[in-house]
């Protein structure tokens, strides 16, 4: 049998230990974290996704666009079948007329083009996409209304990022003005 003070002592080099390694691993994740981002010259949103919905709704966002505010240029798409939606779903897609972007948040407007909702093409909705949280977050400029043909927004307008990812990703590229 070991004398209880060796045994005190190993029990106590190994909470030691796993906590000096503990602090190591999140110093290292956290400067992982912090890592400052590449500014570019001008702002940039891409990727596709899957939200989440409680529901079990099937809704994907798309987007593939770049350049600065009015001068943006690019495409976006969503749809959205199950749950609450009149007629069992819909898509729409669009150019991007606006875009802005900070750390990793991006805002971006666009004109829908191609639909087969009644009522949706030409109106232009806004999207807020938060690419530094876990899960990401996505907003629309119809949360409010629930119909995109009901809000027609001003350009780079859009609501908070309410929506969770599932599945997919955005990449947000961002943009210091140098104000």
């Amino acid at each position: 049998m070991m004398p209880m003070g060796f045994m005190y002592r190993g029990r106590l080099a190994r909470v030691l230990t796993a906590g000096l390694v503990l602090t190591v691993v999140c110093g290292v994740t956290a400067a992982a974290d912090e890592a400052p981002r590449t500014v570019v010259d001008e702002p940039g949103l891409t990727g596709a996704a899957k939200l989440h919905r409680k529901a079990g709704d099937d809704i994907h966002f798309a987007f593939d666009a770049h350049g600065l505010a009015g001068k943006a240029h690019g495409t976006f798409g969503f749809s959205h079948y199950g749950g609450n939606v009149g007629a069992g779903g819909g898509y729409a897609t669009g150019r991007i007329d606006c875009l802005l972007s900070g750390g990793a948040v991006a805002v971006a407007t666009g004109v829908i083009t191609r639909t087969d909702i009644a009522g949706w093409a030409g109106w232009r909705v806004g999207f807020t996409v938060d690419a530094g949280t876990h899960p990401q977050r996505l907003g629309y400029s119809w949360a409010a209304g629930g119909d995109p043909a009901s809000m027609d927004v001003a350009p780079c307008l859009s609501s908070a990022p309410i929506e969770t990812v599932e599945d997919g990703g955005f990449t947000v590229a961002p943009f210091d003005p140098g104000l």
